[in-house]
């Protein structure tokens, strides 16, 4: 199996939204990353460990419609592309760091993916001390092993692969640093 890739960038290859829209649903594992903007540097980070796990990723910062509506202050289109977005995935992992209660689109795409169904998780990075109520509804990652637990649980097939999070990868990453280490517990 290879590597996953950010279905948001389908959107720029083909130009055309419904083109991307339908590759998506093409993937049976889309993972939607849920963020504030401000944690870019960290999502993006998660969204390159999921994509080399082989999983298929949505990361909005890569969705040139959105980023548009983002600079031309377009709440609509803003609001189509997430809800397409979360359409189209299988699974939505938010990111909890210190930053997340301020946001307004985090709680919406949480809502938003519980009323379709999708499969929810929450990954809290170093240092926080607080959680939003409406995150404890989903299943909550203390750390990168539990991260790595949650994608084979999802994907039991990766635990063949010489990828991101075989067993024999874990150990190679106690040996050097692994690429999440910086903002997520190791051992949790």
């Amino acid at each position: 199996m290879g590597k996953g890739i950010n279905r948001a960038e389908e959107f720029i290859k083909t130009g055309s939204y419904k083109t991307y829209y339908e590759s998506v649903r093409k993937s049976f594992y889309c993972i939607f990353i849920s963020h504030i903007s401000v944690d870019k540097y960290q999502a993006k980070k998660i969204g390159d460990y999921l994509i080399n796990a082989g999983f298929d990723i949505y990361l909005d910062i890569n969705d040139g419609r959105l980023q548009t509506a983002v600079n031309n202050n377009d709440p609509l289109v803003i609001t189509e592309c997430i809800q397409k977005g979360i359409d189209a995935s299988s699974h939505i992992l938010c990111l909890i760091t210190d930053s997340t209660n301020r946001s307004w689109w985090v709680p919406f795409e949480i809502g938003y993916g519980k009323k379709g169904l999708k499969q929810i998780a929450s990954i809290i990075f170093k240092d926080v001390d607080y959680m939003p109520e409406y995150l404890k509804v989903s299943q909550i990652l203390r750390g990168i092993k539990s991260l790595n637990e949650y994608l084979k649980r999802i994907k039991p097939s990766l635990s063949k692969i010489s990828g991101v999070i075989t067993e024999d990868k874990i150990v190679e990453y106690t040996v050097s640093q692994h690429p999440l280490e910086n903002f997520i517990e190791w051992s949790k």
